[in-house]
């Protein structure tokens, strides 16, 4: 096993997490019940501007080619200090690929024209071309409200991606979806198909716990990972082949805590008596619990900016992370999962269809 990631000196990719919050209610994401109420073990935290100017210094940026920012359970946008926090990155280098994946359902023209000026990517999630099938996996965000903001950042110069997470429902929106992403300006149509049905159907819930819909597979743009699930026994014995490790990239989560991935920060918030805590699921707990007595071991505030430097955080003690891929006992089941030689990329295979809409031209024509 490799005793190390790599060394502070060596990153080239920061995925930022700025915030917990999110106005969105998504049925499979980690921050809510089913797309009802928010899990009650999230604390919504989130980052400053000055935090951002303390944590990452002029030379670590401008050591970058990317800064991108995501995670686990909040959107960017609703980070009051998101635009000051890219603006301050491209002061510190006008090289710097700045990027962004979001709902896209909030904030006003000026943000998304500042957006635009600075050079930032943005990924915007429009899964579907009518409100009503967009809406049904997005709860309370606002087709027209995002489709008015893309074209806003369009408008003003920004590179704009049309990320469309397909279902059963609206696989036959496809067509029109991409027609429209041409028309608007997209510079690229990317078409996923989510792996995280784990049963034949995913139940979405309201906020008192009611059920409101039930969402199906695409059967036209199906994931490869349904249905092809790795194994126990590959899981507990395939190599790992670290995909942030060759990025050389890591993950600063919304609480300050720094890990290699968003995958390896997301268990943060499942921990043994906390209310919605998925520790209390039999098939995870083991999980973990392994998990939880390696952050144990080395100590929360040393994984955290509020109260550790980056440099020793990634150079003492993200080490300890590479040496849980040995197959016993303590191995990070996250990482066999993710990044583990079974043959499926449970991430890769999420995307069905990525197109240049600039060089397609009408992906929709004949």
């Amino acid at each position: 096993m490799p005793d190390r990631l790599y060394e502070y000196r060596e990153i080239r990719m920061l995925h930022l997490e700025p915030t917990a919050k999110c106005q969105a209610a998504c049925p499979m994401c980690g921050r809510n019940l089913r797309g009802g109420r928010t899990r009650a073990n999230l604390p919504l935290d989130e980052i400053t501007i000055d935090d951002f100017k303390a944590w990452f210094s002029q030379e670590f940026l401008q050591q970058l080619n990317t800064l991108f920012m995501c995670g686990n359970f909040g959107d960017p946008i609703t980070a009051q200090d998101c635009l000051a926090m890219f603006a301050h990155a491209r002061a510190a280098s006008g090289s710097l690929n700045l990027a962004m994946n979001t709902n896209g359902s909030a904030r006003n023209a000026a943000f998304w024209t500042g957006l635009a000026h600075l050079g930032v990517t943005v990924r915007f999630a429009l899964d579907g071309a009518t409100a009503e099938s967009h809406v049904r996996y997005r709860r309370h965000t606002r087709f027209d409200a995002i489709l008015k903001n893309a074209q806003t950042f369009i408008d003003a110069g920004g590179k704009a991606v049309w990320e469309m997470l397909v279902f059963k429902h609206s696989q036959h929106e496809v067509p029109e979806a991409e027609r429209m992403a041409t028309e608007m300006g997209f510079s690229q149509f990317v078409l996923k198909s989510t792996n995280r049905f784990y049963d034949a159907v995913q139940v979405v819930q309201d906020e008192t716990g009611a059920q409101v819909d039930t969402l199906r597979p695409s059967d036209a743009y199906p994931a490869p990972i349904l249905g092809n699930r790795p194994s126990e026994h590959a899981l507990n014995t395939c190599g790992i082949s670290c995909k942030v490790s060759a990025q050389k990239s890591l993950y600063v989560a919304s609480s300050g805590m720094v890990f290699p991935c968003c995958w390896l920060g997301g268990p943060m918030i499942d921990k043994p008596g906390l209310p919605d805590s998925r520790f209390h699921d039999p098939h995870m707990s083991n999980q973990l619990q392994v998990y939880h007595d390696l952050i144990g071991m080395m100590g929360q505030d040393n994984l955290s900016l509020h109260k550790t430097p980056l440099p020793v955080i990634v150079n003492r003690y993200f080490p300890h992370f590479a040496r849980r891929w040995a197959p016993d006992d303590k191995r990070l089941m996250k990482c066999a999962q993710i990044c583990g030689k079974t043959g499926i990329d449970p991430f890769e295979s999420t995307f069905v269809d990525k197109k240049s809409l600039a060089e397609a031209g009408n992906p929709s024509a004949g």
